[in-house]
């Protein structure tokens, strides 16, 4: 999930599901975006944001904990370094972008912009919505101290939690992704077991028909995401979009998704500065095409990531961006 070179090959199928998954974010961002600005989006667009709801981050968070026996193969030093390298660092720097982005359009509208307490909650309490990196760093932290055996017991009890303070939406949502995140470190590190449940048509047609199940309810306006009881059937669509995507990652298509997984920090990064930022000068314009703004939003992220992700290539400067470089290697 960054923008250096790694020695190891990465499997494609994990990219290609990585990729399709910030897809979503993306489309999920842009959609929100032209929603605040002209009081709702492309009908057919929420529909789809509202079924893909309970799949985005929880397979984002499956597919980084199917990375962390990989990354504890390190030392202590490349281990720690690497996440405040690939995550801390990208977190931090483009959180109080965004923020500043916010009081710039603050300051021209003539109103109070942001003060210091809200880029303080950058340490804290998320403000913005790279709030994914901030899990996902504390989640890497956490699991380097835990026992194999511990990270499996704790996926039960994150979700039994999650549960239990589900009136706290942060703390909620945290202790659900953490589930995913330590199933997806004991899926990588049990391979040859739940492999083989892939040619299964039986096991794969229950987890479609999970999937589709909350999938259905979430699209009507049920609450699906972040929600205990509705892991098993979430777990079903990261089941059956497995094999999917290991077909899909053989395609020309596939090919590109997987580039833009591999590096989707600059992807998930960038992508809320620029939807901000379109949403808003096309409102203020008079475009009042909810179609407009949205396609406008969704290509035009991809296209600043993909031109900033070669630009990183090309620059170190650029690349300070998204990676600080203390030791150069993925997370």
């Amino acid at each position: 999930m960054d923008v250096s070179t790694s020695s190891k090959p990465r499997e494609s199928w994990i990219d290609c599901l990585r990729g399709l998954a910030i897809l979503l974010v993306i489309a999920d961002h842009s959609a929100i975006a032209t929603a605040q600005r002209l009081g709702s989006a492309p009908h057919i667009v929420e529909a789809l944001n509202d079924a893909a709801n309970p799949f985005r981050m929880a397979t984002l968070m499956f597919l980084s904990g199917m990375l962390l026996p990989q990354s504890l193969r390190k030392t202590r030093r490349q281990y720690f370094c690497g996440k405040f390298s690939h995550i801390a660092w990208p977190y931090l720097l483009w959180s109080c972008i965004i923020l500043g982005v916010y009081s710039l359009g603050y300051w021209i509208q003539g109103t109070q912009p942001l003060g210091l307490g809200m880029f303080l909650r950058i340490i804290y309490s998320p403000p913005t919505l790279l709030w994914y990196l901030a899990y996902l760093l504390v989640f890497y932290l956490i699991a380097a101290w835990l026992s194999c055996r511990l990270k499996v017991l704790l996926i039960p009890l994150t979700m039994i939690a999650s549960g239990l303070v589900g009136g706290d939406a942060s703390w909620q949502s945290m202790l659900y992704l953490f589930g995913f995140f330590l199933a997806g470190d004991m899926a990588a590190r049990t391979r040859a077991k739940w492999e083989a449940f892939m040619t299964n048509p039986a096991a794969l047609a229950a987890g479609a028909l999970l999937a589709v199940l909350a999938a259905a309810v979430s699209a009507a306006g049920g609450e699906v995401r972040y929600q205990a009881i509705w892991a098993v059937p979430v777990a079903g669509g990261i089941f059956v979009a497995i094999p999917i995507a290991k077909a899909l990652a053989t395609t020309r298509v596939g090919q590109l998704v997987a580039g833009e997984g591999r590096d989707s920090i600059v992807y998930y990064v960038t992508h809320a500065v620029v939807v901000l930022i379109l949403a808003e000068s096309l409102a203020a314009i008079g475009v009042s095409s909810t179609w407009a703004i949205y396609l406008v939003c969704f290509i035009s992220a991809l296209a600043v990531g993909w031109i900033a992700l070669r630009c990183a290539r090309r620059s170190a400067a650029v690349e300070w961006a998204f990676r600080l470089p203390l030791v150069r290697v993925r997370v």
